[in-house]
């Protein structure tokens, strides 16, 4: 439900948006697998490719929040 927010302002405010996702849950146990090796990979792995995404030099390209709430 938070990313479908996200992508809502983002075409509202004709400006581009992503989502990544770790899922941490088991459904088979119904018990959370937060300090799992393989979740803790996996957030590792997401949090690069965010990095990997964004502009090296952000100050130029990326919106501020000053100039999005505006």
């Amino acid at each position: 439900m938070e990313a479908a927010a996200v992508f809502a302002v983002a075409e509202r405010r004709s400006i581009h948006a992503a989502a990544g996702f770790v899922v941490a849950d088991s459904l088979l146990h119904r018990q959370p697998r937060a300090d799992s090796p393989a979740t803790t990979k996996a957030l590792h792995s997401l949090f690069t490719a965010a990095l990997t995404a964004l502009p090296n030099d952000r100050s130029d390209t990326a919106p501020t929040v000053s100039k999005t709430l505006k």
